[in-house]
């Protein structure tokens, strides 16, 4: 899980399918470890008219995309 949070704070518009690529495991296994940082409230994901992106929700450092 800790890569998967390293590649979205690097770049918050990565999918899970890259998410998947770049850490060696499958999209259904990125779902779970989301789920997972989701349901700790770390992260979210954001979705609007430009698209989608993911959130820090408890990391004051990570600038909120708009």
């Amino acid at each position: 899980m800790e890569k998967i949070l390293r590649l979205i704070k690097e770049n918050p518009e990565i999918s899970n399918k890259e998410l998947a690529d770049a850490c060696g495991i499958t999209e259904d296994g990125v779902c779970r470890n989301t789920k997972k940082l989701r349901k700790n409230n770390l992260i979210r994901r954001v979705r609007g008219d430009k698209g989608e992106h993911w959130e820090f929700i408890n990391d004051g450092s990570q600038d909120k995309k708009e």
